[in-house]
């Protein structure tokens, strides 16, 4: 497995500067990104970039509220090799809503995996109310087979459910997934990989025995670190895990 960054960990920084925080992650180690916005920059001169770095772009998160822009989307990912095309949120309150996500995903699927790209949903926890007895989530897994499921286990974990077993459920249809760690003393905040109360080795060991191939860390809340030194905390810990 390889460490990607979802750059919305750093969103900041990279608004700020972007190749120069493509720079920073590149040289703390990891091996790919997971966009979440390119700032106006060209396909042409994201992949240059990328590829004097040594990294790959894992995924894209992207809403694909506009049908007019999938042609433009689908011009831009192949420019970059993207791996993934990832829905990043959708409103669970009702069944409704979970039938409009159905039919957004089928959308998508068909119209960007005949052209070589994965698309897949990221979860949070709303994804894990239930609707004739089954999670939002497994309703959308199971009425769109080719998708992909980015899990992320800080939110499984969230809404009351083990992640490992969870990660096992779709052995073989997570290639990413997103390590996210929880406070010890506070469930509502995120914080750097291995150092929460997630028991990371299993779900890390877990990843790989069902096929996973990118390990994406994401951090939103900061308490004793800047966003690029927890980031750097993050990889090592995953790193030290995969030695």
């Amino acid at each position: 497995m390889k460490i990607a960054l979802q750059l919305y960990s750093i969103h900041q920084e990279v608004e700020r500067d972007f190749f120069g925080t493509l720079k920073k992650v590149a040289a703390m180690g990891y091996d790919g990104v997971e966009f979440a916005g390119y700032f106006g920059n060209s396909a042409a001169d994201v992949k240059k970039e990328l590829d004097k770095l040594g990294l790959v772009s894992v995924g894209t998160h992207n809403m694909f509220d506009n049908p007019g822009t999938y042609k433009e989307n689908l011009e831009f990912e192949k420019e970059l090799n993207t791996c993934g095309l990832v829905v990043p949120w959708h409103t669970i309150e009702s069944e409704d809503d979970v039938n409009a996500l159905v039919k957004k995903m089928k959308e998508l699927a068909s119209y960007y995996t005949p052209h070589g790209f994965k698309v897949g949903y990221h979860n949070h926890n709303q994804e894990f109310k239930t609707f004739g007895g089954k999670y939002a989530l497994d309703i959308l897994f199971e009425q769109v087979p080719e998708l992909i499921c980015e899990i992320d286990v800080y939110w499984v974990k969230f809404a009351g459910v083990d992640p490992v077993e969870y990660l096992k459920k779709y052995n073989g249809r997570i290639p990413l997934i997103h390590l996210k760690d929880m406070e010890k003393n506070n469930n509502k905040k995120s914080t750097e990989i291995g150092s929460g109360s997630l028991d990371m080795p299993a779900i890390i060991k877990t990843a790989g025995e069902c096929g996973t191939e990118w390990l994406i860390v994401e951090q939103e809340e900061y308490s004793k670190y800047t966003p690029m030194e927890s980031a750097k905390i993050s990889y090592d810990y995953i790193k030290s895990e995969l030695s």
